[in-house]
């Protein structure tokens, strides 16, 4: 690693541009920022003797531009840590099963999308889920993917053979 910061392209305010140092490159929410040293005079002792000196400023891509042929491998940079992917999130609905005279006989905890499910205003998250599915007489459906989300956690599975579960 240099310990000389290698050149890059600065835009003044007035539209002039001069060579700069990159120092240092940060990723942020709204894109890459530079710490740009841009040299200038300065007074050095109270005798107003003047040396060189450099002005550091963190820039914008639209005001540091690379050089042609300059690598900046050995630049500091810091990126933003990875996001996370979304997780998943599962919604499941419950379908009470009656007797044919009204009297509710189990239930059946769907996936909310699946065609069976009674969609209505109340969605159940996997833990409401869950405790549904541990009733008395209660199941998962088969057809969706109810089946395979919640029973492993459960613990309680049914036959293939049902006919609707």
């Amino acid at each position: 690693m240099s310990d000389v910061p290698p050149p890059i392209r600065v835009v003044l305010p007035d539209g002039q541009e001069a060579m700069g140092r990159l120092h240092a490159r940060q990723q942020t929410a709204n894109g890459w920022r530079y710490w740009t040293g841009i040299p200038a005079w300065q007074n050095v002792d109270e005798d107003g003797t003047v040396g060189p000196g450099e002005y550091r400023v963190w820039l914008s891509p639209e005001q540091a531009f690379p050089v042609d042929g300059v690598s900046y491998d050995d630049v500091v940079t810091r990126r933003l840590p990875p996001s996370e992917p979304p997780r998943a999130t599962w919604a499941f609905a419950v379908q009470r099963v009656t007797n044919g005279r009204g009297r509710v006989t189990g239930t059946i905890v769907h996936e909310y999308e699946c065609e069976d499910s009674p969609r209505g205003p109340s969605e159940l998250d996997a833990m409401q889920a869950l405790d549904a599915l541990a009733q008395p007489g209660a199941r998962a459906c088969k057809k969706c993917d109810a089946a395979k989300v919640l029973e492993p956690v459960s613990g309680r599975t049914v036959p293939d053979d049902d006919e609707h579960a």
